[in-house]
């Protein structure tokens, strides 16, 4: 479902530096001028089934209390209420599409921590590379108990990557577990 275009999409709202140092398989870059998110041309939010925004470690939705200095020589400051940058794109896109715009708790710092299998520094994905990319088992408790399917069960990689020590196997289908 990669390939789709319309399926996923998955929006990073970090510095360019960031992005180019590692980002989330598929994830598009997305600029700020002004306040004002630029969303990548190739992107149709109409259309798009699941949208996707992060930040480097949003854990909120709601709004960060910031204090700003007026100037560097008053002993005044005033706070200001702000929200993260992923909240605020997700806002902001909020009003493009027809569909929810989702948030990744944790941004990337938390998600790159758990599935560092699927950081990439690769920005131009072909096809064929998202059509061999495996689905991974859907995570029903956070690093304890996921649903796959046989041919996940017995990837070797999968079960690396996800550290998985144990398997029950409810299904009609008999292997080697």
């Amino acid at each position: 479902r990669l390939t789709e275009p319309n399926y996923l999409c998955l929006l990073d709202v970090r510095s360019k530096q960031e992005y180019d140092e590692s980002h989330v398989i598929t994830a598009r870059r997305v600029k700020k001028k002004e306040n004002e998110y630029l969303i990548p041309e190739s992107v149709d939010l109409e259309c798009v089934k699941y949208c996707v925004v992060y930040d480097n470690n949003t854990s909120t939705l709601e709004i960060i209390l910031r204090e700003q200095d007026e100037d560097d020589n008053s002993d005044d400051s005033r706070q200001e209420l702000v929200p993260g940058a992923a909240v605020a794109c997700g806002r902001a896109l909020a009003q493009l599409t027809h569909h929810p715009v989702c948030i990744l708790k944790g941004g990337y710092e938390c998600f790159s921590a758990m599935y560092h299998f699927f950081r990439t520094q690769k920005i131009i994905w072909m096809p064929q590379e998202l059509d061999a990319f495996q689905p991974y088992p859907a995570e029903i408790m956070p690093g304890k108990i996921y649903l796959g399917n046989f041919r996940q069960a017995c990837d070797p990689k999968i079960q690396k990557d996800l550290k998985i020590k144990a398997h029950v196997n409810i299904s009609m289908e008999t292997g080697p577990l």
